[in-house]
């Protein structure tokens, strides 16, 4: 028992990099920031550029929703904060193995 125990445990220490790690970016100025949509026929996904994440590449946050209105969303939440130079909190899933980094929370900070 105590074997396959220390087994479990042990495997879960081993492959704890392949899992998701919450990170954020918090009171951040979104204007630098370009904003990209990757189309094919099935999909639309928006991507950030050059934030200040630990993303590859460039600092790079894809949207894994595949609801348009919440794709919608986000894409005119960035749009609103860089016109009116509002600061930004965007939570995100970071994935060193896969090198992915997917949003999973954003907002508008208030003054």
């Amino acid at each position: 028992m105590k074997k396959a125990l220390f087994s479990c445990i042990f495997g879960l220490t081993l492959s704890a990099p392949a899992f998701a790690v919450d990170a954020a970016l918090d009171n951040v100025d979104p204007t630098p920031w370009r904003l990209q949509t990757y189309t094919s026929a099935t999909s639309d996904i928006p991507a950030v550029f050059y934030t200040q994440s630990l993303c590859a590449p460039n600092g790079v946050l894809n949207f894994a929703s595949t609801n348009g209105s919440e794709k919608n969303r986000f894409w005119n939440t960035i749009l609103v904060a860089k016109l009116a130079k509002k600061r930004m909190y965007i939570s995100y899933d970071y994935n060193a193995s896969a090198g992915t980094c997917y949003v999973s929370s954003y907002a508008v900070l208030e003054e």
